[in-house]
């Protein structure tokens, strides 16, 4: 099995880090919506409640 994890780690490759700024941006954007959400900054309702 540990021989076979080369291809994996090829095609695996070009996925690490944040290649573009775009990237950067909506991680960061859904990294800050996640801590203000854990924070109780926003109140969060499902379509059913009045």
């Amino acid at each position: 099995m540990e021989a076979d994890h080369s291809p994996l780690k090829h095609r695996l490759r070009p996925m690490r880090g944040l290649q573009t700024d775009r990237t950067a941006q909506v991680i960061i954007a859904g990294h800050a919506f996640m801590q203000n959400l854990r924070r109780g900054h926003y109140e969060l309702r499902w379509r059913g409640d009045g």
